[in-house]
């Protein structure tokens, strides 16, 4: 009751606004949270109220999903990947959120974020992460391919955000982040030409 209490815009005491009600619970339920949601208009001892209908998610707030990559350009270059994505989802009174993505293979990368409105319903957030890349990269004199080197880089941010509602989201904070060069092969071949 109190995460829904937080998250609505209608107010207590004010003249129900039908618009405003429907944009409330089609946020609520957007969120993944919650599988079913309506509301009815009730009558009691003179005072007219909203009571609403929410059906928790059976799989919970933790969400997990996965896949394989492969791409090729069917002559020397190819790359594939085993993806994997967490999502848990309130963490706290407030709505916090945990989201990490994985990419594991030729080249990899991936990133996590902690989610974290200042309140249950609030427009603004802040958002630490951690994101890394592991990933080949050819060094080419000419239409020769001299040298491959593999590329790691890692940083972390700090994000202070405000949400605007199903426009997006405008976020600014610092990032810290280091990379490193390693020599993966000596190359002497030429790029084909483009047909």
């Amino acid at each position: 009751e109190a995460r829904l209490r937080g998250a609505m815009r209608t107010t207590i005491g004010a003249p129900l606004d039908p618009k405003q009600l429907r944009y409330d619970l089609l946020r609520l339920y957007n969120t993944g949270d919650y599988t079913f949601m309506t509301h009815t208009i009730l009558e009691e001892e003179g005072r007219t109220g909203v009571k609403i209908l929410a059906t928790p998610n059976p799989l919970g707030n933790i969400r997990l999903r996965g896949g394989v990559r492969f791409s090729t350009d069917f002559e020397d270059h190819s790359d594939w990947g085993v993806l994997a994505g967490l999502r848990w989802s309130g963490l706290n009174a407030a709505g916090g959120e945990w989201k990490s993505d994985l990419d594991m293979g030729l080249n990899s990368n991936g990133a996590t974020e902690f989610y974290q409105p200042f309140a249950y319903g609030s427009p603004w957030f802040i958002a630490p992460s951690l994101t890394f890349s592991s990933e080949l990269q050819d060094r080419y004199e000419g239409d020769w391919n001299r040298a491959r080197y593999r590329a790691t880089k890692v940083w972390a941010g700090l994000d202070l955000g405000l949400r605007l509602g199903q426009y997006g989201e405008v976020r600014v904070g610092p990032a810290w982040g280091h990379a490193w060069y390693r020599h993966s092969c000596g190359c002497n071949s030429r790029m084909l030409p483009s047909t």
